[in-house]
């Protein structure tokens, strides 16, 4: 249960931390 828990969290972190680089990524996109 633990080792499953963790993995969940890791692929939550990673999606996170994709949709925050995307976010950042957007604007610049659009001024250039």
């Amino acid at each position: 249960m633990k080792k499953k828990t963790r993995q969940k969290m890791k692929i939550a972190m990673a999606i996170f931390i994709i949709v925050i680089f995307i976010i950042g990524l957007i604007p610049t996109i659009l001024y250039m």
